[in-house]
C-alpha cells in the first residue's frame, strides 16, 4: 500500500502590521470622500456649463440680431457718406464762385420810372451788360443820370453806353456797360 502524502494548502495568518489595518480602515472612506467630491464637482460643472452655454446663446443671438441692424445701416451709412462728399465739395464750388445777386440787387435798384431791363448778363470779371428799354428818351437820360449819381461809391467803372435804337413801337432801346466794383461779386 502507498503511502499518502497531505499537502497542506493554508497559509499560516501573519500579524498585520498596523500601519496595514489603519490603512484597511482610512482607504475605503477616502474613497468614498474622493467619489463624493467627484459627483459634486461633476453636478456644479454640469449646471455652470448650462447656465453659460444659455448666456452664450443669448449673447450670440444678440450679436447676430446686432449684426443685421449693422448690415442694414451700411447702405444707409455709404448714402451718407456720399452725400457729405457731394456736399463738401459743392460747398467748394459755392465758395469759388462769384456772387452776382449783390450786384444785379444793385442793378434793379437803378430802375426808375418806365425803365425795364430787358436783358442783363454779367462776366465772372464783373463785367455787366445791361439791354434797356424806355417810353422816352428823358427815361433814358434820368437812367444814366441815377447811374452816375448812384456810383459815389465806385462801384461801377468803365461805363461804356452802346446805341439808342428806337423801337416800331416807340420805345427806346438802349445797351450800356460797365465793370462792378470786385467788392460786390464776393
Amino acid at each position: 500500500m502507498a503511502k499518502r502524502h497531505s499537502l497542506n494548502l493554508l497559509i499560516f495568518k501573519t500579524q498585520e502590521s498596523r500601519y496595514l489595518k489603519l490603512s484597511k480602515k482610512i482607504l475605503p472612506l477616502i474613497a468614498g470622500v474622493s467619489l463624493f467630491t467627484f459627483i459634486c464637482v461633476f453636478i456644479y460643472s454640469v449646471f455652470y456649463v448650462n447656465t453659460n452655454s444659455k448666456e452664450f446663446n443669448t449673447l450670440r443671438n444678440e450679436v447676430e440680431m446686432l449684426e443685421k441692424k449693422i448690415a442694414d445701416q451700411k447702405n444707409t451709412e455709404g448714402i451718407y457718406t456720399l452725400t457729405l462728399a457731394r456736399l463738401s465739395v459743392l460747398s467748394q464750388i459755392l465758395n469759388q464762385r462769384k456772387n452776382f445777386f449783390t450786384t444785379f440787387s444793385e442793378i434793379e435798384s437803378l430802375k426808375s420810372g418806365s425803365i425795364m431791363i430787358d436783358r442783363a448778363t454779367i462776366d465772372k470779371k464783373g463785367t455787366v451788360s445791361l439791354s434797356l428799354i424806355a417810353s422816352s428818351s428823358a427815361d433814358l437820360d434820368n437812367f444814366v443820370n441815377l447811374l452816375l449819381n448812384k456810383n459815389t461809391k465806385n462801384l461801377y467803372t468803365d461805363i461804356t453806353a452802346g446805341g439808342i435804337t428806337r423801337e416800331k413801337n416807340g420805345s427806346y432801346k438802349f445797351t450800356i456797360d460797365f465793370k462792378t466794383n470786385q467788392a460786390l461779386l464776393k
